[in-house]
């Protein structure tokens, strides 16, 4: 899995959440029998990052997307539209980009 991209608007790192198919936290060990799905997501502790747009509580996740896989989320959340003007406005899970 590719190395995940500090946040764009605070600098600080983001970690994966692994979550199953309904979206509820679950830890590291829950791989080794995902008896309910697998999914991941995005996690930016608030605590002591008060000023970050998309910072939040522990526990809750960035946004409402969940990933199939930690290489995914990884792929999504590196995208920078900015990083290119040819690809700008494109994401990668849409079929133009």
């Amino acid at each position: 899995m590719e190395e995940l991209k500090p946040c764009p608007f605070c600098g600080r790192e983001i970690s994966i959440d692994v979550r199953d198919e309904e979206g509820n936290l679950r830890n590291e060990k829950y791989l080794n029998d995902p008896w309910s799905g697998v999914s991941f997501s995005i996690s930016h502790p608030l605590l002591g990052n008060l000023n970050c747009p998309i910072a939040n509580h522990d526990g809750e996740q960035v946004g409402c997307l969940l990933f199939d896989s930690k290489e995914k989320l990884a792929e999504c959340w590196n995208h920078r539209a900015a990083e290119n003007s040819e690809g700008a406005g494109k994401h990668p899970t849409t079929p133009e980009g």
